[in-house]
């Protein structure tokens, strides 16, 4: 993860950008065999320090195994969203 929310005393910081990536290893038990998949995910988070707000905005895509039929690894790409909203910010 990495942020780019360090500003000096002095100044106040108005928004503030993180950008956080993943990697994930699905795994699935299927007739005693194993199977294993891969996926990334990427994603940013903005933070509007006035408003109090955080706004979360994440792509994943993943092969994952299949439980029914052995070595197929099927995609799975999926958009997530998050808004959430707090007055800790605000009230420093």
């Amino acid at each position: 993860m990495s942020a780019k929310c360090e500003t000096p005393a002095d100044e106040v910081r108005r928004t503030c950008t993180v950008v956080n990536h993943a990697r994930e290893s699905p795994f699935a038990l299927l007739n005693a065999a194993p199977s294993f998949g891969y996926g990334r995910m990427a994603g940013t988070t903005l933070r509007i320090v006035p408003w109090g707000v955080e706004i979360d905005l994440n792509v994943s895509y993943r092969l994952r195994p299949s439980r029914v039929v052995q070595e197929l690894l099927y995609p799975d790409f999926g958009f997530l969203t998050t808004m959430s909203w707090n007055k800790l910010f605000v009230s420093r």
